[in-house]
């Protein structure tokens, strides 16, 4: 690393929607000694778009000064909000949409992060996930209230390759970007690094992607989170039941989006610049990376007889959008 500029990465990410569930709960640290604030806030944009940030915050500094960031989350522990899983958890028959305008409306700030899970057989997937940082916060009684999730970040190219959807290019880019991890203490904590993977949709960052960047550049680009759930149920035929009575068939089409679209794009930042990052940073980054992956346990796996969707998503080009259809008689 250089010692004449200071080193920067920008991994930001601006939340503001409903309390969809809250886990926030006292404890200590493995070993007693602290108190701690920890566990997570999931942040609904809409019914169907919503994200989980997970916090963690001692009581006391490393200096021993009250963390502003614990009296933070104290203030959002579940016995002083409200959450749409609590709403209807006490009451079965209120309805999602009522249990959305009684829940309480929260704003704060995370960044991506990299879960890393070993399987048995060694191969590794990477989970693209958030975590929280600085502050959640409750929205003000008739404040203007946004719900979105959009994000900033910068970091070095992997890799720039078109989207493709069933071996059909769809004329949109994707990009892998390694975002830098510095550690204000690299001596004792080395620099690491996360690969996550954004995708260029619109003219502006598609044009980027296309004729301005290339891989190992050093860039900064903002854009819009996407995690969407949909649902949709059509009549597709009937069924004949004996005494001539008939039957609809229905078909019932599950759509899940989870991507990261990029919407505004810089020039590639130049050597000397703070944000740029160097071939010597990168290898020794990634070199720390692997070395976490190396260090991860496999994977145990946790008897479950009944389906759930995936909360995370392998890292790809093909991760955007998937389908799945369940047919219902």
């Amino acid at each position: 690393m250089s010692n004449e500029v200071k080193k920067k990465s920008f991994n930001k990410i601006v939340y503001e929607g409903y309390l969809k569930e809250n886990t926030l709960e006292r404890g200590k640290n493995n070993d007693g000694t602290k108190e701690l604030i920890k566990g997570s806030i999931t942040v609904a944009i809409s019914k169907t778009e919503e994200y989980k940030f997970f916090y963690t915050a001692n009581k006391y500094t490393s200096n021993g000064n009250e963390n502003k960031v614990y009296q933070n989350l104290e203030k959002v522990l579940p016995a002083n909000t409200v959450s749409v899983a609590s709403l209807l958890s006490t009451d079965p028959d209120m309805t999602v949409d009522y249990a959305f305008t009684k829940a309480s409306k929260i704003y704060g700030f995370g960044s991506f992060s990299e879960y890393i899970r070993k399987e048995e057989n060694g191969n590794v997937v990477t989970f693209p996930s958030f975590r929280g940082q600085m502050s959640v916060s409750l929205k003000k009684e008739g404040s203007e209230f946004n719900p979105h999730a959009r994000f900033q970040v910068s970091g070095k190219i992997n890799g720039i390759y078109k989207e493709k959807k069933e071996d059909i290019e769809t004329g949109a880019y994707i990009i892998d970007l390694m975002i830098p991890e510095y550690s204000f203490n690299p001596d004792k904590y080395p620099n690491k690094a996360i690969n996550i993977s954004f995708v260029a949709r619109q003219e502006q960052p598609i044009l980027a992607a296309s004729a301005y960047y290339k891989v190992g550049d050093s860039i900064y680009f903002e854009g819009v989170l996407r995690n969407i759930s949909q649902q949709e149920t059509k009549q597709t035929g009937t069924r004949q039941l004996i005494g001539g009575i008939t039957k609809p068939v229905y078909e019932t089409t599950y759509t899940f989006v989870n991507e990261r679209e990029i919407s505004e794009c810089d020039e590639p930042f130049k050597d000397g610049h703070e944000c740029f990052v160097s071939n010597e940073d990168a290898v020794q980054m990634l070199a720390e990376r692997e070395r976490i992956i190396n260090d991860t346990p496999v994977f145990e796996k946790k008897e479950n007889t009944s389906f759930e969707k995936p909360q995370g998503t392998k890292i790809g080009a093909n991760e955007s959008n998937s389908t799945q259809k369940k047919f219902m008689i």
